[in-house]
């Protein structure tokens, strides 16, 4: 039999090269998966004892975490709920929390509690470093300790023992899984196995290059992959996700940036208004840290809370107990799905702007008053004095006609001054009371055709127009929203300032036109007179301040004020602008009829 069988054998191995290749790496093979899985039974062997030391390891910590607080209460109700957390865990055979003398504080089997443990092992516990230690390794048990801990002082030991029992059940499966695996990797062949195994190793190594520099943070810019079968397919899928993990890590950081450094206050809450995040701005305006916040309910928030952004100013209280005022907005963050998941309320302190709202309200209430007394004054003032100015500009005038010649000349020139004077303040309390009428007998404001308001204007103004030789050219002037009578007043007196400060060596000039400038129109009065010094553009339009010699021009120095008086009352602005030839251009604007003016000015 023997001689058969060696027989079989040599023929089986003498054969055509296909059989000897195919019996070689058969036979090869069945050395290497035998070793494999003799190797991977060792190693498995290893690792599970390694998990369960970890399992132990880990549990140990979460019990020493735990078991801190109560164990500085000596609180035994407290440690036993600690140990009992952890007493369904699976193959746990105790738990136990001791103090550093050996007396069991806490332990899964209730009858253990106040004993010593007087074990070489526990001892060697006790006795040995105060760090996290494996006490016990062996086929049926795990043990492992760890120091638990208030600062920097051992106050007790929490410890751990696992029962190996399912280990080795999975040990004995790994086995016969292993084993399995033998006879078909045999049968399955082995050349494709190894030249496919050298082809992926290479690929895989890349993508586990990638991988690591994805977690370390960097980005990579790899290359396209060097074959497009499936594994190429998905290098070129994790490049891409690595790509945009590191791009929306890159827009989460900038995020994160802009909250912690926004100058308003941030805060975050669950669907319930219970705090989960403020920023530092928060604490800053607040004066409560976020130790304190956190966790809290925000009784805002859940009064504010909908699916639309909600506003409102409340008053507050810092930690101090001072008050202070703060706009809220409360909007929703929800997901892709519209889910509402979280609340976002952007807070920011508007003490200052309300007590300068508050101060200026006073102000312009204020101010609102006083204009309206210094217009009663005015008006008052000029209606009273007129008549007794009129009185002694007559009784003067009466006086110049029945002694002149028979005083002497020094008595003539002062009648002369007293009559010039008394009617030139006549004028300028005339002046005075059209100022004063602007507001206090001004219409309401409705259509006015400004052409018609300025051929008004001129027929008012026709004398001296044909005494002067004067032109007069007009554009097409558009319907605004005035005062008719008021427009009419301002076209003449500009035109009227134009013929008066005309220059002696040509004929006065006036060009009158309009331009639509928005929701106003922009009329420009331009003439060639004598002009202005561009230094003195502002004072202008003071009222009484004159620019000219009074005996040369002659007038009161208030109907430029007046101009000013009417275009601000219907909401527009006024100035001058020197000529570059000679002359100036009165510049106005006022309300367009469509753009719904009705005279309230804006404070």
């Amino acid at each position: 039999m023997d001689g058969l069988a060696n027989g079989r054998l040599r023929r089986l191995l003498v054969g055509g090269v296909r059989r000897q290749l195919v019996v070689g790496i058969a036979l090869v093979h069945a050395v290497l998966m035998t070793v494999f899985v003799v190797d991977l039974v060792t190693r498995q062997h290893g690792f599970l004892r390694g998990e369960s030391v970890h399992q132990a390891s880990s549990l140990a910590r979460t019990v020493a975490v735990s078991s801190s607080s109560w164990v500085l209460a000596d609180d035994l109700r407290g440690l036993a709920e600690v140990v009992g957390s952890v007493s369904e865990f699976r193959g746990l055979s105790y738990a136990m929390i001791v103090d550093p003398f050996g007396r069991v504080l806490g332990h899964t089997d209730d009858a253990k509690v106040g004993l010593f443990l007087v074990d070489p092992v526990s001892r060697d516990m006790l006795l040995g470093p105060e760090e996290t230690r494996t006490l016990v390794v062996s086929e049926r048990l795990v043990d492992v300790a760890v120091p638990i801990r208030s600062g920097t002082e051992t106050i007790g030991w929490a410890r751990v023992g696992i029962g190996q029992n399912a280990q080795i059940a999975a040990l004995r499966q790994v086995t016969r899984d292993g084993i399995a695996y033998t006879l078909i990797a045999i049968a399955a062949g082995t050349i494709f196995a190894i030249w496919m195994a050298r082809q992926l190793t290479a690929r895989l190594t890349r993508l586990i290059h990638f991988s690591n520099a994805v977690k370390q943070g960097r980005r990579i810019m790899a290359g396209p992959p060097p074959q497009m079968d499936e594994i190429g397919l998905l290098e070129q899928a994790f490049t891409t996700m690595a790509d945009t993990i590191w791009r929306r890590e890159e827009d989460l950081r900038k995020l994160t940036r802009a909250v912690e450094q926004s100058p308003v206050g941030v805060m975050i809450t669950d669907i319930d208004g219970q705090v989960e995040y403020i920023n530092p701005a928060f604490e800053a305006c607040s004066g409560f840290p976020a130790g304190e916040i956190i966790g809290m309910r925000c009784q805002v928030v859940c009064e504010m809370a909908g699916e639309t952004v909600q506003y409102r100013e409340i008053q507050s209280h810092r930690r101090d107990g001072s008050p202070y005022w703060e706009a809220v907005s409360v909007s929703p963050i929800r997901r892709p799905d519209g889910a509402v998941t979280h609340y976002l309320a952007v807070r920011e302190n508007v003490t200052e702007r309300r007590l300068t709202q508050a101060h200026l309200k006073q102000s312009m209430e204020r101010l609102v008053a006083s204009n309206a007394d210094l217009e009663r004054f005015a008006y008052v003032a000029s209606h009273d004095l007129q008549e007794p100015l009129r009185s002694v500009a007559q009784y003067c005038q009466l006086l110049q006609r029945r002694y002149r010649g028979r005083l002497d000349a020094d008595a003539d020139d002062f009648i002369g001054f007293i009559v010039d004077g008394s009617t030139h303040m006549i004028e300028m309390v005339r002046g005075l009371l059209e100022f004063s009428r602007i507001e206090s007998r001004g219409k309401e404001l409705g259509p006015v055709d400004t052409g018609k308001a300025l051929e008004a204007a001129l027929t008012q103004l026709r004398g001296a127009i044909e005494n002067g030789g004067a032109e007069i050219v007009r554009g097409d002037l558009p319907t605004v929203a005035g005062d008719a009578l008021q427009v009419i007043q301002l076209f003449q007196n500009l035109v009227g300032n134009a013929l008066k400060f005309r220059h002696r060596e040509r004929a006065p000039r006036v060009v009158v036109t309009a331009e639509r400038a928005g929701d106003w129109w922009e009329f420009r009065v331009r003439d060639n007179g004598i002009g202005i010094d561009p230094a003195y553009v502002d004072q202008l339009f003071v009222m009484f301040r004159r620019l000219v010699d009074v005996h040369e021009y002659p007038g009161t120095g208030i109907g430029l004020a007046i101009c000013r008086r009417i275009v601000e009352r219907h909401g527009g602005t006024i100035r001058v602008e020197p000529e570059p030839e000679g002359g100036c251009c009165f510049v106005f604007t006022l309300p367009a009829l469509d753009a719904g003016y009705t005279g309230e000015r804006n404070v």
